[in-house]
């Protein structure tokens, strides 16, 4: 990277954590997990990345015009220092949780200057950001933001004190508590003060008034945005306002309010550099969150039509459907379709039949969104999928007019049975005389969402006493079980515990009548049972796995899952949580604490494998985990390890061809420190030699030679080049790579070479060498020591050396004398050499003695045809001496 960087990362010695120094005009930056922080500036550079703790690792970013780092470790917050251009990003302390952002549009300005969103795409997310001045530590993220404190009371009188004036009330909601930071290298930490700016239309003055959250048409309803990965939260709320700007007389109002908090406050607040999930400007979900769907204008609907949404369920069923469908079948005629589909659409609601509903709906006009034009017959729509318990589509409940409080009323119950139960209180209509005009099983239906809210989220006082209110309304012992399992649910940790208990058994009976309630209620029985240790964690076990086969498909198995893979967790069954975790996942994408399960998934995962781990399981467990559950392994030093541990084990069990794209994969693209490519450097080598590839073995063997490092290693290393040379059959290259390697690894590896070689001399000397302090005991029970004793007898053999081998015999009698087919080996070595040796018990013994005697019967035969043929020599030449001796004149007397 170049040196004049735009960005700079370090480590700062002295606080022990990483600083990023960034020279640019605005920065933005977040945390999409908690371990994952990014920072990015306007415009193009370089980036510097040096000196991080080897567990962190750095990247380069460039999307859309803006580039920075991505920085991966174990980290926590982050605090934001300013001086000019020159920004310090560093690890800090958590801010206070009740701070916000506001979502921005494009077209919208700050002092002046239009500020434009864009989108950056990081790790399969998708996130929108903008830069502008002085951004603040939002909650866990780095963000231009700024949101009131915690304001007082709850009602539409609060009011809030604004830069430009006050209006009314005593709140100052231009104040916010933040993590304050000392000076460092001449920087200050970004003030508050900073922060506060008008909020702008394209065109005109900024609204300085403060309207309701009942905001006129043209207001547009601008979220209130937890910082920290973009959660749609704040301050106990679970749903924000996310929607295109419209306009209204030429100009757009955005309007912010803390969201669960503060009803009728207006917050021009600030533009800030905004960290949120794109999909939220899109109106979806994030993380399990639901955007709310905006009013729309008013629509003109008959007052009778809203007086009387569902007629009276009398008579007889057959007799007034067949009315109402000759009815719609004129009306195709007349033009009177619509009307004659909705009373349809209404008599089926009544009499509790929302598929027929939802057929009927299915042929009347529709908007582009799929939903029927008519806002009465949305209203049907969004019912009976309530009815059905299906999750509701949006914009079912968008109505306004005269059908507003009904929209408002069901949109809350929708809200209850998503589990959204902040969202639906915050929701309920106040106007009452909404319900009576609903069908029993409506009303009864609401009722209990509103029940559920209240017992979820709410005040367990009041909780109590509206289910008494409506449990009261049954006669006794006949209450509907959800009902009879909210009481359970409010006296739970009060003196009528046993009774709220009582209560959760009952309602878990009710399976054929309810059982949306009565597995719930079985759950939460179980629960409890457990809590007040009633049951052991095995038990506990048991029921919820019965529970998981009798249920599937929605929140409760999403919990029962849960408490399971806590369970075998926690028991050590590291499978077993696995699997379920794994199927919760993958069945719940969308649940809030995704990434929460996914670490421990991660963690669990990354302990079965560690050393430390107290718990041990045998190898086909080891492995069947790491390939059932290999897309948990992290991309960190925990992952090293485990895929170290991994390829080792399969190399121990003779599983090469599966080892050794682990290998090469980690030593191609981890940044692993020197030690660590040279364990895995040496392990592939072994791996490539095992699997016959003993040249490939050599190669990576020369390529990484520089990384070992350490007596040790470097030892480790020529051992595996020798080994590699003597597979290649190179053996004096092999003696050759062992010089001054000392080691009974090396002694053996000699001793082969000279084998391979006929060396029986050198191979006796490495032989005799091994073999020394070895005493009988040791002998009688090494059996890497009983082969040395035969190779070297056979050594011996060779070299026709039968002292040598008469004083090893005699050296290892008593041992021999115990291993009765070792000394018939010996003894047939000996025996087979001409080395006469009778000795042994064995069952080789009449084998080897006959071979003594014969041996001995051809000594002594080849002695006497030597004898004979000397004689026959000398007998010869006597006789050519003598044939002369006549030619030779007589001695003189």
């Amino acid at each position: 990277m170049a040196a004049n960087a735009l960005a700079h990362v370090s480590v700062d010695t002295a606080a022990g954590k990483v600083v990023v120094k960034v020279d640019a005009p605005r920065l933005v930056a977040w945390q999409p997990d908690h371990d994952h922080m990014v920072i990015l500036a306007d415009g193009t550079g370089d980036v510097e990345i040096e000196g991080l703790p080897t567990t962190w690792q750095g990247d380069y970013v460039y999307q859309n015009g803006m580039h920075g780092i991505s920085l991966k470790g174990q980290m926590g917050g982050w605090s934001v220092l300013q001086q000019g251009n020159q920004w310090l990003v560093r690890e800090g302390e958590p801010a206070q949780k009740k701070v916000g952002a506001l979502l921005l549009k494009d077209g919208w300005r700050v002092d002046g200057k239009a500020v434009a969103r864009r989108q950056i795409d990081l790790d399969g997310k998708s996130w929108v950001v903008a830069t502008v001045p002085s951004p603040e530590y939002v909650d866990g993220s780095v963000v231009g933001a700024v949101k009131a404190g915690t304001l007082p009371g709850g009602g539409s009188e609060v009011s809030a004190k604004v830069e430009g004036g006050t209006t009314g009330g005593e709140s100052d909601v231009s104040k916010i508590t933040v993590v304050k930071k000392p000076a460092a290298e001449g920087m200050a930490p970004v003030s508050v003060g900073q922060m506060l700016a008008k909020l702008e239309p394209a065109s005109g003055d900024v609204q300085k008034v403060a309207p309701k959250l009942e905001a006129p048409a043209g207001v547009v309803s601008a979220a209130v945005v937890q910082g920290d990965e973009g959660k749609v939260a704040t301050h106990g709320a679970e749903a924000i306002a996310a929607t295109p700007t419209p306009k209204a007389e030429g100009e757009a109002v955005m309007q912010a309010y803390p969201v669960g908090e503060v009803d009728g406050i207006y917050v021009p607040g600030t533009l800030v550099s905004v960290t949120v999930p794109a999909d939220i400007l899109r109106g979806g979900e994030t993380h399990g969150a639901r955007a709310q769907v905006p009013p729309v204008s008013e629509e003109e609907v008959d007052g009778a039509v809203v007086e009387q949404l569902f007629p009276a369920r009398e008579g007889d069923y057959t007799t007034a459907l067949s009315e109402r469908m000759h009815a719609v079948a004129e009306a195709s005629t007349t033009g009177m379709a619509r009307d004659a589909k909705r009373d349809l659409v209404a008599f089926y609601l009544a009499w509790q039949r929302p598929q027929e509903a939802i057929g009927v709906m299915q042929t009347m006009d529709k908007r582009e969104d799929g939903l029927p034009a008519d806002g009465v017959a949305r209203l049907y729509w969004g019912l009976a999928q309530l009815a059905m318990h299906q999750e509701g589509t949006a914009h079912a409940f968008d109505q306004g007019g005269a059908l507003a409080p009904h929209a408002q009323l069901w949109r809350a119950v929708a809200a209850a049975e998503r589990e959204d139960y902040g969202v639906a209180l915050k929701e309920w209509p106040r106007q009452r005389g909404i319900l009576p005009q609903y069908p029993d099983y409506l009303r009864a239906f609401a009722q209990q969402a509103q029940a559920t809210s209240l017992v979820m989220v709410g005040d367990k006082k009041v909780a109590g006493k509206v289910v008494d209110t409506l449990v009261s309304q049954y006669p006794v012992g006949q209450a509907p079980a959800a009902l009879v399992r909210l009481q359970g649910l409010v006296r739970m940790g009060t003196p009528d515990e046993r009774e709220g208990l009582n209560d959760l058994a009952s309602a878990a009976e009710a399976t054929k009548v309810d059982p949306v309630t009565a597995y719930r209620a079985k759950f939460e029985f179980v629960r409890m049972l457990a809590q007040r240790h009633e049951i052991s964690d095995a038990q506990e076990k048991n029921y919820l796995e019965q529970l998981w086969l009798d249920w599937r498909g929605d929140g409760l198995e999403r919990d029962v899952l849960g408490v399971l893979a806590d369970l075998y967790e926690k028991a050590g069954e590291p499978r077993e949580a696995l699997e379920r975790w794994q199927t919760l996942v993958r069945a719940y994408p969308n649940i809030p604490d995704l990434n929460a399960v996914t670490d421990r998934m991660t963690q669990a995962f990354v302990d079965v494998f560690d050393p430390e781990n107290p718990r041990s399981y045998d190898t086909l467990t080891y492995l069947g985990l790491y390939y059932d559950f290999r897309e948990l392994v992290p991309n960190d030093v925990r992952g090293d390890s485990v895929q170290e541990a991994v390829a080792k084990m399969l190399a121990d069990n003779t599983l090469w061809a599966r080892a050794a794209p682990i290998l090469e994969q980690q030593l191609a693209y981890r940044p692993l420190d020197r030690a660590a490519q040279g364990r895995l450097a040496l392990l592939l080598a072994e791996v490539y030699r095992r699997e016959g590839r003993a040249g490939d073995a050599l190669k990576l063997l020369d390529k990484w030679e520089k990384v070992a490092s350490g007596t040790d290693q470097q030892r480790a290393w020529k051992l595996a080049q020798a080994e590699a040379l003597m597979d290649l059959g190179h053996y004096d290259s092999a003696k050759r790579a062992l010089q001054g390697v000392e080691g009974s690894q090396a002694l053996q590896l000699r001793v082969d070479a000279d084998w391979q070689l006929k060396n029986w001399s050198g191979a006796a000397d490495g032989l005799k060498q091994a073999l020394d302090g070895v005493t009988d005991e040791m002998l009688a029970k090494d059996s890497e020591a009983q082969l040395d004793l035969f190779r070297l007898a056979y050594a011996y053999g060779q070299m026709k050396d039968g002292d040598a081998l008469e004083k090893l015999q005699a050296r290892y009698e008593k041992a021999l004398a115990g291993l009765p087919k070792l000394a018939d080996g010996v003894n047939a070595v000996a025996a087979g050499t001409g080395i006469a040796s009778t000795e042994g018990g064995g069952v080789m013994a009449p084998l080897t003695g006959a071979l003594a005697d014969i041996n001995s019967l051809t000594d002594q035969v080849n002695a006497l045809r030597a004898q004979r043929k000397k004689v026959l020599e000398e007998r010869e030449d006597y006789d050519n001496k003598m044939k002369y001796m006549e030619l030779l004149p007589p001695p003189v007397i």
